[in-house]
């Protein structure tokens, strides 16, 4: 009797430990799958936002076609940026606290003396507060989670070599004599056969600079008292 009462209460003991062990296990997994359930809403916050930021730059990098200047270019693509972004990120996507907060930021790029070499890099920056669910329980209600987008364009590098002489056809029946004041010359020709070639390509650019007339070898271009600037549109 008293060997099956030393087996029972052995028994008892060990059921004991049992509550224990599955108690603090219970604690672990619960802590497990919290932190799984936060980290995948985190993940899939950042793979939004993530995807929302580089449509931004690729809009705005699209966007720099349609200006004339470099000032318009960076209004432009901070424009554009922000409309695509919302677009693609609303408010409270996925439960995210506040508006997120973006930055668009337009840069043109130089060569090794400081001048221009026809590249902008547009680069959206954006963040937003992620709500946590389980992470509570340790006093983190939100973390912030952060995506970068970047997107470059090159500009349109364009020479043209000009011929000023009669042979430009600026007579009766040419498409420049409908303007006298073009029309009436061969410079003025020539103004008008390059505006109607650079017409289709002022969408693509973002800046159009015009050089002086050349002089090469017994051979010169001149422009008389004229401007460029008063022909040949620079925007």
């Amino acid at each position: 009797m008293a060997k099956h009462m030393r087996r029972l209460g052995r028994h008892s003991r060990e059921r004991g430990m049992a509550i224990i062990f599955y108690a603090t296990m219970l604690f672990f997994v619960i802590g497990c799958v919290g932190l799984a359930v936060d980290v995948g809403t985190i993940y899939m916050i950042k793979a939004r936002l993530s995807a929302a930021a580089d449509a931004a730059a690729l809009a705005a990098g699209r966007s720099v076609n349609l200006a004339l200047t470099l000032g318009q270019a960076q209004s432009n693509a901070i424009s554009t940026a922000n409309q695509f972004f919302t677009a693609n990120f609303p408010n409270g996507y996925f439960n995210t606290l506040g508006s997120p907060t973006v930055t668009p930021l337009l840069t043109q790029e130089t060569d090794g003396n400081g001048n221009p070499n026809g590249v902008l890099d547009i680069q959206v920056s954006a963040s937003v507060r992620a709500p946590t669910y389980f992470m509570n329980i340790f006093n983190v209600s939100n973390i912030s989670v952060g995506a970068n987008g970047t997107a470059s364009r090159r500009g349109l590098v364009l020479m043209m070599v000009l011929d000023i002489s009669s042979s430009m056809g600026n007579g009766a029946g040419s498409s420049c004599a409908a303007n006298p004041e073009r029309g009436a010359s061969p410079f003025g020709a020539c103004a008008c056969r390059v505006e109607g070639f650079l017409q289709p390509l002022q969408a693509g650019s973002v800046e159009q600079h015009c050089a002086p007339p050349a002089r090469t070898g017994s051979a010169q271009i001149d422009a008389g008292d004229a401007a460029l600037g008063d022909w040949l549109p620079l925007g």
